[in-house]
């Protein structure tokens, strides 16, 4: 909240960065929801023997749930006091790693967010009160022994359910499926969570029912199960693995997050300059409506102040074009959003030579000539547009220069007509279909500043931006009656665009460290309970003639079995999304696949890497709970 606070409240940076930060609050309150009460549920079963012990001794359940009152609120009161001192120091160092990201100088002054501050101690209040009453109801629901033996619960040998197996199939099957066929861009976003819904509910099946089956399985292979470091890890993991699965499952989960989150976010950062040169060919585009009357006096004034203003121009292109979406099904709402289209882009013969400076074959009345983005085979020999088909004469092998980065949502096609009379029919025929005037014929101008000085490219940039600005609106009697034109500069989006690709690798980063966080401790704390679990096992085991070197190689061939399942899992998982994940990277601007790739093979090394470390470190643990 502080950090939210600084970022917006005291700096001029836009709206974006409040609106996603706003949404990483949110799914911090979640996330910190949900983990609290995970790695409460792991102290309440190391708790219950204790409690049992004091119900023995002559303690009433409601002298323990007093003890256990205080505990909270001492706990709590720490935590809380300790977080929020903690959370204001990091969350200026945060800020400031934001605004280096950003690219911008901080401006802020170093300070504390009264609101933030009480919204927090709120929400943790909540999560501590939530946290006593479940352990209230705990002592209170159990019974003596079912106390004194907790850390026993739950031993007994789980049954494999095929159907909770099925449904794990399916719903991890329907959401690869999701992921992989998905193509339709107005469906992809809510097609993508409905696919990690499905993948999360699969996912906690399969571990759940799958887990037990494959080490059954195991079990009844003889010549695997009974080795010395086979048969107790297999064995010791067996009864207890419906605790396991949902374990691992989080791991799985958490991993798949961390490796979605950093590789899509890392891959925006890195290709931003590339996405800003392919959205932003020209350094200015001015477009207004072709019938407009005032065309050629707007056109001619913005010649004459660069002349007066000495600014220096290149690449100047101006021509006439029309451009639409046609549905080619049903429109989705009523707002006229398209589930599936395809966006047209038309020139004239002469203008297409005149901009190119490349001569194309001679066009008949119903003859036209196509750049089609995606080489679609359907549109080889002919093409309808609107209600009318035309014979394709012949196919263009690029686009047009400035017109790369259009509608990335939709199939493109630029097509070359014949003459000035089929493209007004063309328009007036779109608009009699669509009633919607706005798809008429517009001029669009497009130059560079002839100037290699970036700093200065940008000076010339706010006096066109100004005067652009000030002369696009027609005023008559003091009114203002239409608009004439609207514009887009290169160097006037840029600190918007390079904003919004840093706050979103910022806050991959950010989310992407606490999943990882998340998987380091649920790894940690499962393995001190899985240690203390199987100490008198082990103890049990070493008394009738097993060495600690079988010990210890027992105990490395349980933990690799049980943990590296989940990140091979959350890798399958990220393989399978790569396709719907490409398709939201294009919609957000990136269309350099291959760099996905390479980001998102990167970030599963450095995880695995990661992951190897805290195995290591936490097969440490285990092997010292069991030697005490």
């Amino acid at each position: 909240y502080n950090s939210y606070y600084l970022t917006y409240q005291k700096t001029e940076v836009s709206g974006q960065v409040s609106t996603l930060l706003g949404m990483t609050i949110g799914i911090t309150i979640i996330f910190a929801f949900i983990f609290l009460f995970y790695t409460n549920s792991f102290l309440v079963k190391r708790r219950k023997k204790e409690w049992g012990l004091y119900n023995i001794l002559g303690m009433e359940k409601k002298h323990i749930a007093r003890i256990s009152m205080w505990e909270n609120i001492f706990v709590a009161s720490f935590c809380i006091i300790t977080g929020v001192i903690l959370g204001i120091v990091f969350s200026n160092f945060f800020t400031l790693i934001l605004y280096k990201i950003l690219n911008i100088p901080p401006k802020i002054n170093y300070g504390i967010y009264l609101e933030g501050v009480k919204l927090t101690v709120i929400f943790f209040l909540i999560i501590f009160f939530l946290l006593l009453v479940h352990s209230i109801i705990t002592v209170y629901r159990a019974k003596t022994l079912d106390l004194l033996y907790g850390d026993n619960i739950g031993e007994k040998e789980p049954k494999s359910s095929w159907l909770v197996a099925i449904i794990g199939v399916i719903s991890l099957g329907a959401g690869y499926s999701l992921s992989m066929t998905t193509k339709n861009p107005m469906t992809m976003i809510p097609m993508f969570f409905g696919a990690v819904i499905l993948v999360i509910i699969g996912t906690y099946c399969l571990f759940t029912s799958g887990s037990i089956a494959f080490l059954k399985l195991l079990k009844r292979n003889k010549k695997y199960y009974y080795k010395t470091n086979h048969f107790t890890s297999v064995s010791g993991m067996i009864y207890r693995m419906k605790q396991n699965a949902v374990g691992l499952a989080n791991i799985c989960i958490m991993s798949t997050a961390v490796l979605v989150m950093i590789s899509t976010t890392v891959s925006l950062y890195v290709g931003k300059e590339s996405m800003l040169d392919k959205r932003f060919e020209y350094d200015v585009t001015v477009s207004m409506q072709s019938s407009n009357e005032d065309t050629d006096v707007v056109e001619t004034n913005l010649k004459n102040h660069m002349g007066e203003k000495e600014i220096p121009y290149a690449n100047y292109k101006s021509l006439d074009i029309l451009d639409f979406l046609e549905p080619k099904g049903d429109v989705a709402d009523q707002y006229g959003t398209f589930v599936d289209a395809v966006y047209y882009r038309m020139i004239t013969k002469s203008d297409y030579e005149k901009y190119t400076g490349e001569e194309i074959t001679p066009l008949a009345e119903n003859e036209v000539v196509i750049y089609e983005e995606n080489n679609d085979p359907k549109l080889a020999n002919s093409i309808t547009i609107t209600d009318k088909t035309y014979t394709v004469k012949g196919h263009l092998e690029k686009n047009l220069d400035g017109y790369n980065g259009g509608e990335i949502m939709f199939p493109e096609v630029t097509v070359i007509v014949p003459d000035r009379m089929a493209l007004e029919a063309m328009s007036a025929r779109n608009i009699e279909l669509t009633g919607n005037d706005y798809y008429g014929i517009k001029r669009d101008i497009m130059f560079d500043y002839d100037e290699k000085d970036e700093s200065k490219k940008e000076i010339l940039d706010s006096k066109i931006t100004t005067y652009l600005s000030e002369n696009r609106y027609k005023i008559e009697n003091g009114d203002i009656v239409d608009s004439l034109y609207w514009y887009s500069t290169k160097y006037e989006a840029k600190e918007s665009f390079m904003s919004m690709y840093g706050e979103l690798f910022f806050i991959g980063i950010f989310l992407g460290f606490l999943f990882l966080m998340a998987t380091v401790l649920i790894i940690y704390y499962k393995q001190i309970i899985e240690g203390f679990d199987d100490r008198k096992r082990f103890e049990i085991m070493q008394k009738v003639g097993m060495s600690h070197k079988e010990v210890k190689k027992s105990i490395r061939s349980q933990i690799l079995t049980v943990f590296a399942l989940p990140i091979v899992v959350a890798a399958i998982h990220l393989a399978v999304a790569f396709p719907i994940l490409v398709k939201l990277l294009n919609i957000l601007g990136l269309s350099n696949n291959l760099l996905f790739a390479q980001c998102a093979v990167i970030t599963v090394l450095v995880f695995a890497t990661v992951y190897t470390i805290i195995y290591m470190l936490t097969s440490r643990v285990y092997y010292k709970i069991i030697n005490k």
